[in-house]
C-alpha cells in the first residue's frame, strides 16, 4: 500500500496538506516503534476499529457536510443583490456605520467639554459677582446667586458619567 501510494502522490500534481503530512508521519513513527517492541504487533488491525467507527458516522458527516453547503449556497445565491444593495446605499448616501466604541468615547468627550463649560460658567458668574460686590454694586450678589445653576449643572452631570 505504501508504495502505491508513493507512486500516486509523486504521479499526481498535488500537495498534500502539513497535518496530512504530520499525521503519516506519526503513524509510521508509531508503527516502527510498536513493530521494535512486539514484532506480531500490527498497527493496522489496533486502528481497523476506530476506522471503522468513523466510517460508520459518515451519514452524521454527510448530512453536517450537506448542511453547510446548502448555508454557504444560499448566501451565494443572496449575494449578488446584497451587494445591489449596498452599492444603492452608498451612491445614495445612506450608508451607515457603527463604531461602539468610537460613540463611547464620544459621549465621554462630550460630557467632559459639557462640564468643562459650565465650570468656566461657574467661575465666570461667581468671581464677576465677588468683584461686583466688592465695589459695593447689589448686581455682585445677584450674579454669585446665578453661579449656583451651572454648578448645580456641572454636579449633575459629574453624577451621571
Amino acid at each position: 500500500m505504501a508504495l502505491q501510494y508513493g507512486q500516486l502522490v509523486r504521479s499526481l500534481p498535488f500537495q498534500l496538506p502539513e497535518n496530512y503530512l504530520l499525521l503519516f508521519r506519526s503513524l509510521s513513527l508509531i508503527s516502527g516503534v510498536t513493530s521494535s517492541l512486539n514484532r506480531n504487533f500490527n498497527l493496522w488491525n489496533a486502528v481497523d476499529p476506530f476506522a471503522r467507527t468513523l466510517l460508520s458516522q459518515r451519514g452524521g458527516l454527510l448530512k453536517t457536510f450537506t448542511s453547510q453547503a446548502h448555508e454557504i449556497l444560499t448566501t451565494l445565491v443572496r449575494l449578488p443583490q446584497r451587494l445591489d444593495n449596498l452599492a444603492y446605499k452608498i451612491d445614495k448616501g445612506e450608508l451607515i456605520s457603527r463604531a461602539p466604541e468610537t460613540e463611547r468615547r464620544i459621549r465621554v468627550l462630550d460630557s467632559s467639554v459639557r462640564r468643562a463649560t459650565a465650570g468656566i460658567v461657574f467661575s465666570t458668574l461667581l468671581i464677576s459677582g465677588i468683584l461686583l460686590r466688592n465695589q459695593g454694586d447689589d448686581l455682585g450678589s445677584s450674579l454669585m446667586w446665578a453661579a449656583l445653576i451651572p454648578l448645580i449643572f456641572s454636579i449633575n452631570w459629574l453624577k451621571r458619567g
